[in-house]
């Protein structure tokens, strides 16, 4: 079995184990690391994606939205969640409609045909609580999977 085969077998046993995993990406060039999550597609129709975050943090941070969306939870384009983060600064949830080519395994395993794959992406605010699309924002690079929110 090759390494890649090994890897998808191992990620589809964390799911089938736990419902879900988070997968994290390593920065490269001007794209920050990332972390998103892979296995709440079968029931929710999306996936979880966010930028920056240091790997302990944003395994915890997308592992209790997972399972917030496991218990029901939905997101409304542009819905900041002021619980995510301590010291009070709010994430805001932003919809993508296609982050296929962001979620390479969750696409291998649940669009390998080509169709989209939804996602929602967490964006963090800078430590004035500015959001990237806002004047003022002085935080790290976040690549918006999607429009803005008006």
């Amino acid at each position: 079995m090759k390494d890649s085969e090994n890897y998808l077998a191992a990620t589809r046993a964390k799911i089938t184990a736990h419902g879900w995993t988070i997968q994290f990406v390593a920065a490269s060039h001007d794209i920050p690391q990332s972390h998103y999550t892979v296995g709440i597609y079968p029931t929710a129709d999306f996936e979880i994606i966010t930028f920056g975050m240091i790997i302990s943090d944003g395994a915890v941070v997308l592992d209790e939205l997972a399972e917030r969306v496991r218990r029901g939870t939905r997101f409304v384009n542009g819905q900041a969640l002021t619980d995510v983060l301590a010291g009070g600064y709010a994430v805001t949830m932003l919809q993508v409609p296609d982050a296929s080519a962001w979620l390479s395994i969750a696409r291998v395993l649940y669009t390998p045909d080509g169709r989209r794959l939804p996602a929602w992406q967490m964006i963090l605010p800078d430590a004035a609580h500015h959001l990237p699309w806002e004047q003022g924002y002085s935080g790290p690079h976040q690549p918006l999977l999607g429009p803005a929110p008006q």
